[in-house]
């Protein structure tokens, strides 16, 4: 359940962002480009928080380093 809403959380946010890419855009493909742009950058930064992150002993789970917050992904 919490996973759920966390993944509901972080796409909400990406919705609203797009409509906010949208409305200033001049046209649909150029506010596809800007928002799959953003979405990517968002991987990007969590991807990188990952990969500085601590390791569980059992090499099981990483604890995310502080980049990773800078990503709605990592938010939750």
């Amino acid at each position: 359940m919490t996973a759920g809403s966390a993944v509901g959380a972080a796409g909400l946010f990406f919705v609203a962002l797009a409509a906010a890419i949208a409305k200033d855009m001049p046209s649909g493909g150029s506010a596809n480009g800007a928002a799959d742009g953003l979405v990517g950058a968002a991987y990007l930064l969590r991807g990188i928080g990952d990969s500085f992150g601590t390791p569980s002993a059992g090499l099981t789970q990483v604890t995310g380093h502080w980049v990773s917050l800078l990503s709605p992904i990592g938010w939750g």
